[in-house]
């Protein structure tokens, strides 16, 4: 049976659910909300190649290969812009403030904190270059 027009709940790409699915060592166990949920939406959408899953729609994740080889300085110069427009796809997060950046051989480490409807969150993620 088709479901009438009524019964179709439909919301913005952009509104995500308080509570979803708990991903432990890349297996999913259990539920969890609010804050939890934002922390984990965050280390999903930075941990996602931007244009690489069909699966997402072209404006999740993070576009990273092209910065692989690339010159350290212009590394951390882009990097920013690049997370922060990574992040903005998240309606529930409202600001990114308190950046540094580690620079070391291989890789770059960005630490920062993220404005959320539900409190701060602090990130540090190693970007590998």
């Amino acid at each position: 049976m088709i479901p009438l027009r009524e019964e179709i709940d439909i919301t913005s790409q952009n509104e995500k659910p308080w509570e979803t699915y708990c991903m432990e060592d890349n297996i999913i166990q259990g539920r969890i909300d609010n804050k939890d949920a934002i922390e984990q939406a965050i280390y999903k959408i930075l941990m996602t190649e931007r244009y690489d899953h069909i699966i997402y729609d072209r404006n999740y994740g993070i576009e990273l290969k092209d910065l692989i080889g690339k010159d350290r300085h212009y590394v951390c110069a882009v990097l920013k812009g690049r997370v922060e427009d990574a992040l903005s796809y998240d309606s529930r997060i409202k600001g990114i403030r308190d950046w540094s950046l580690e620079m070391r051989k291989d890789s770059i480490t960005a630490c920062f904190t993220v404005d959320t409807q539900r409190g701060s969150i602090a990130v540090s993620r190693e970007f590998e270059i």
